[in-house]
C-alpha cells in the first residue's frame, strides 16, 4: 500500500472510528489504553478488533482529535480525546508512584521552558516530546513512606 492509499484510509471515518472517538470523548479527562476500549466497546454490545482500534488510534492522533501518551516505559501508551487542541497543548501528568493516579497539569510556563530548550543552541536542537512528559511523585491521598 503506498503512502497516499494509507493517508486516504487513514482520513476515512467508518463506524468503528466514531465508536473509538466516542468512546473516549465519554471522559474526555481520562488515559485509555487501546485494550481497554476494547473492552469496553465489547461491553456496549460493539465489538471492535484491536488492530482496528489500534489503526483507528493511529488515524486519529494524526488527525490531531487524540493524544498519545506513555506514563511509563514499562506501560502500554494510553490516549486521550483532545476536545480543545490549543487548549491542551500544555498540559502534563503528574503520576502517584503510590497509587498509580494521574493528575493532568496545566503549565504556560513549563511549556515555554520546553520551547526554550527546543530553541538552544544545541548542535541540531532538541525536541521535547510532551506526549511523554510525566512528572512521578506521591499525591495529597497517599501517605508518605
Amino acid at each position: 500500500m503506498t503512502d497516499a492509499e494509507k493517508q486516504k484510509r487513514a482520513r476515512r471515518n467508518t463506524r468503528q472510528k466514531k465508536l473509538i472517538l466516542d468512546c473516549l470523548a465519554s471522559d474526555a479527562g481520562r488515559h485509555f489504553t487501546a485494550d481497554e476500549i476494547v473492552d469496553i466497546l465489547k461491553s456496549e454490545g460493539a465489538p471492535v478488533a484491536k488492530s482496528t482500534v489500534y489503526r483507528s488510534l493511529a488515524a486519529l492522533e494524526a488527525s490531531g482529535e487524540v493524544r498519545k501518551y506513555f506514563l511509563s516505559e514499562f506501560s502500554s501508551a494510553c490516549y486521550q480525546f483532545v476536545a480543545d487542541a490549543k487548549a491542551c497543548a500544555e498540559h502534563y501528568h503528574l503520576m502517584c508512584v503510590s497509587c498509580g493516579k494521574v493528575v493532568h497539569f496545566e503549565s504556560a510556563e513549563l511549556g515555554r521552558a520546553f520551547r526554550e530548550i527546543e530553541s538552544a543552541q544545541t548542535p541540531g536542537g532538541f525536541f521535547v516530546d510532551g506526549r511523554r512528559t510525566v512528572f512521578y511523585g506521591r499525591c495529597g491521598e497517599c501517605p508518605a513512606e
